[in-house]
């Protein structure tokens, strides 16, 4: 499979256009034939489908007992500190806490900022949107 990056899109435009012109020729002179393209169709409808019984099953396994969970992080905070409060009357509440409240904030800093350093950054490449962001 051929890897392309940020810069080989005008190359990915270019392909783009001479494929969907060439099959415009095609079915305008008539090269392929209506049973062709119906047969085509009816192929892809049969893909299709396919696709969205595997996607629906894939979504199946990702789902388990905590993905509707509405709690968030200081819930989640708030319940590890009680039930060290229920068990340790010593004092270390306070510990525990700054411990959890440090790994909670590890793992937003992750998520928030993932880091991808096999892949540089081409900052002056076209973006995504029309705006170039």
């Amino acid at each position: 499979m051929v890897n392309f990056n940020k810069a080989d899109w005008p190359v990915r435009k270019i392909l783009y256009i001479l494929f969907g012109a060439a099959l415009f020729v095609a079915i305008t002179t008539g090269w392929v034939t209506e049973d062709q393209i119906e047969d085509a169709l009816s192929t892809g409808e049969r893909v299709t489908a396919y696709l969205a019984s595997a996607g629906l099953i894939f979504a199946a396994t990702k789902t388990h007992r905590g993905s509707d969970d509405k709690n968030t992080e200081a819930d989640v905070l708030n319940a590890a500190v009680n039930a060290a409060g229920q068990r340790d009357t010593t004092g270390t509440n306070e510990v525990l806490l700054s411990q959890l409240q440090r790994q909670v904030a590890d793992l937003s800093h992750l998520i928030q900022n993932p880091t991808h350093k096999d892949e540089p950054v081409d900052e002056d490449a076209p973006g995504l949107y029309p705006t170039g962001e």
